[in-house]
């Protein structure tokens, strides 16, 4: 019983440290402007990131505290959008423990980059843009596909 109090109880310490780095990266996002050039916005509301693409397109990440394979807490952000009267995934990012944003939960996963970069911004909205391209919203409907 005290192995899983303690393990209760670490958890809880790493969730807080997760909560505590997410507290920074939002800081950080919140307060550098988006790149001359750069075809989007970035914006903090409260705990959501908003991400605008190609002027007209929101997606939106709520932050949530996440484990993965090798117990390591992260905060995952799951970029969404509506989509047909539904919400869609878009993209997810992970941000570490130890300030990187990663593609996928495991350490051993591509970095986007450092939570802290000048260059944030900038990376999110590509990414996001890109993922955007390839999501149902721009794909052809089926009776669009049928016609070509």
């Amino acid at each position: 019983m005290n192995d899983l109090k303690t393990a209760i109880r670490n958890a809880g310490l790493r969730i807080r440290e997760a909560n505590e780095q997410k507290e920074t990266f939002h800081a950080h996002l919140g307060s550098i402007k988006t790149p001359p050039g750069v075809p989007g916005t970035v914006q903090i509301d409260g705990e959501t990131i908003v991400v605008k693409c190609f002027d007209c397109i929101d997606v939106q990440a709520m932050p949530r505290p996440v484990k993965n394979a090798d117990d390591e807490f992260l905060i995952e952000y799951n970029f969404q959008t509506d989509f047909q009267g539904e919400r869609i995934s878009i993209w997810r990012v992970y941000l570490t423990w130890d300030g990187h944003l990663r593609l996928q939960p495991s350490a051993e996963s591509a970095r986007l980059c450092d939570f802290n970069s000048p260059y944030v911004q900038e990376n999110m909205i590509t990414a996001i843009s890109t993922a955007l391209l390839e999501s149902p919203l721009f794909a052809p409907s089926d009776s669009v596909a049928k016609v070509l």
